[in-house]
Order: C-alpha cells, then structure tokens, then sequence
C-alpha cells in the first residue's frame, strides 16, 4: 500500500514544522510526504487568492499525484506525530474517507448561524476577514436542502481518502462550491459527501486536541511574505509545466460559462445572488 501525505502552505502564512518519520506502519505500507508552498505553483496571483490556491491540492490530491491508494490531507497549521499515518491507517479500514466530527457544532445550519451572529458582533475582525465580500447567504441556500441541513457537521483540517469516483465526485462538487460561493469549505463539504453518497467513518475524536495532529499555528497569526515567484519550481505536480492546471483552468472556463448562461444568471453587486439558483446544479464538466 502506497500513501501519499500532503500539505500546502501558501503566502507564508504558518511556521514551517519538521514532520518526524512515520512509525508503527503495517508491513509493505510506505509513506511519500509532499509538502507544497509558494514555489510549487505558478505566480498567477491576480488570478487565485492563496486560500483558492490551496484548495488545488486538497481537493485535487489524486489527480495531482496520481498513483497512491490512500491520500492524508493535513493543513499547514498543523504537524505530524511519528504515529499520525498509522492512526489513520488503522481507522480508515474500508470506508472511502474518514472526516472528523466538528467539536463544537453539529450541523450546517448551526455552522451558518454561527458564522452569521459572529459576523455581526461588532469588532468582529477575524471572521470578517475570512468572509468579507463573500456570498454566504447564496451557500447557505446552495446546501439547505432538507435532508442536509440538519446532518452532521465536519472539521476538514485534517481526513484521509481513497481515490475512488465517488470521492474524486464529491470533492469537485466541494471546488465548484468555493469557486462560486465561498472560499471556506465548512458547509459544502458534508453536502458534497452526502450528495455523492461517499462511504464516510465519521472520527469522533477531537481535532482540535488529537495528540497525532499537534497544532503549529499562532492563533490568528499574520501571513508572512510569500516565497518570491522567481523560486518557482516548473517540475512541481501543480506546476506551469504539469498540465495540471491547464486542466483546472479548462474546468474553470466551463463552469465560467454555465455560470453566464442565462438560468444561472447571478445579479451584479451590491444585490445578493439570486435565490432562484438550483442549489445542487453541477456546473462545469470536469
């Protein structure tokens, strides 16, 4: 069994950790670390924010190394444990992928409500930083469908796969939800899992203290200048030369115009998106 681990950390914006070698494995299991930054992707910073940037790697994991049958994501506020590769090896058994509970909310709609009453008190400023500009309103109702709304809740800061169909489906349908609504997962990932009928292990442990994903990040830190463009490396698995994000901007061009057509229609701002958009229509076709 090969497994890949991978991480992004983008913009400078979490301290660099070493990642200690795996141990505990099961025999004829190895494990390849793929830890990517600023010089693994091209310099189109107009283009992609960081935070869009690093959604390519973790929803796209599979087809940007292709060849693992189990893939571990972990984000860069985080580091490994000698032990971490094999405490998920060892839950993950069958299932397709294993997402951890959310520790402190429950459901979408008490995610959304939530976002909203923080983002409301005043002096909010960490919240409104993640969320300024961004349409919630329209995910909330893109995902309130009445057999999600009150379905459980997931932390994706960290959760391991196989590179199954059904999987690779959903996790597109977690993109076009960021490419279109919001650049936070929180509530279209256990939409798209549910909807694609993926074989989920929900992990009940806490995320926040799991002593196999030590936490790296100074709350709320500041982003640090990104790597120069110059250092960019055109042999990385997202680089200009892999072809890759030829195919993620082929994507983006279909669901650009499904996007324009006239059903789908999304006024311009300041109005809110229209509330007549299909919430479940996939758009694009990649």
């Amino acid at each position: 069994m090969k497994v890949a681990v991978i991480s992004a950390n983008l913009g400078g914006y979490d301290a660099v950790a070493p990642w200690p070698e795996q141990e505990g494995l099961p025999p004829g299991v190895t494990v390849d670390v793929h830890r990517l930054d600023d010089r693994s992707f091209p310099g189109r910073d107009l283009a992609m924010t960081s935070r869009l940037k690093c959604g390519i790697p973790k929803w796209f994991g599979a087809e940007l190394l292709p060849g693992y049958d189990v893939y571990l994501w972990v984000d860069a506020s985080r580091a490994l444990a000698p032990d971490t590769v094999a405490w998920f090896l060892n839950r993950l058994g069958m299932y397709e992928l294993a997402l951890f509970l959310h520790p402190e909310r429950m459901t979408i709609r008490q995610e959304y409500e939530f976002i909203k009453a923080r983002l409301q008190r005043p002096g909010e400023t960490y919240l409104n930083s993640r969320y300024a500009g961004e349409w919630l309103e329209a995910q909330y109702r893109a995902v309130s469908k009445p057999w999600h709304i009150d379905n459980r809740l997931y932390a994706s800061t960290a959760f391991a796969y196989r590179p199954t169909l059904t999987v690779q489906r959903a996790f597109k349908e977690v993109w076009h939800h960021k490419s279109r609504y919001l650049l936070h997962d929180q509530l279209a990932l256990p939409y798209a899992v549910r909807e694609h009928r993926v074989k989920v292990l929900e992990l009940p442990e806490n995320i926040y203290t799991l002593p196999q994903l030590p936490i790296t990040r100074e709350k709320r830190r500041k982003p640090q200048p990104p790597v120069p463009p110059a250092e960019h490396n055109p042999n990385s698995p997202v680089g200009s030369d892999s072809g890759f994000l030829g195919q993620i901007g082929r994507g983006l061009d279909e669901f650009i115009d499904a996007f324009r057509a006239p059903e789908n229609r999304i006024p311009a701002r300041p109005e809110p998106p229209s509330a007549d958009l299909d919430p479940g229509t996939k758009v694009g076709g990649w």
